[in-house]
């Protein structure tokens, strides 16, 4: 490739700015443009609430919830690797229910025991889906709907 044809991109490696008589541009970063709405061509456009450079850091739960802008029948996802001592999900969704959201479909890696409060938020319309993984060993609760 001769250095007309050719560019170094974001990641240091030598790349064609031309193949088969289609220009292409070379990778320059992730962040390095915005995306360009007209561009989007698959899916739901999502908003964004976090920037480069911007903090993510909010004084409370309650906060980084309204940050999000989540609306009842969402879903919200947790990822566990505490096992028995994660109170995380218990405690976002303690402040979902206080704020009034409903309809909500959790989607955690696994439940256990210590995911009991959970139960009155199915009892009471809360959470009403349930996505991942509850074997019988780690999760006596019920089932929303059942």
């Amino acid at each position: 490739m001769s250095d007309t044809h050719s560019a170094v991109n974001a990641v240091g490696r030598k790349v064609p700015l031309e193949i088969d008589g289609r220009r292409y541009r070379p990778f320059a970063g992730a962040f390095a443009e915005p995306p360009k709405a007209e561009k989007r061509r698959v899916g739901p456009r999502l908003g964004t609430i976090l920037h480069p450079g911007e903090d993510c850091m909010v004084p409370s739960l309650r906060e980084a919830i309204e940050r999000i802008e989540l609306r009842d029948g969402m879903t919200v996802s947790f990822h566990h690797h505490f096992r028995e001592g994660d109170k995380i999900l218990n405690m976002v969704m303690a402040e979902i229910a206080a704020m009034g959201f409903r309809n909500m479909t959790i989607a955690p890696s696994s439940l256990y025991s210590v995911h009991e409060p959970l139960i009155d938020h199915i009892k009471n319309g809360v959470v009403t889906c349930i996505e991942g993984e509850a074997p019988e060993e780690k999760w006596d609760g019920p089932s929303p709907g059942g």
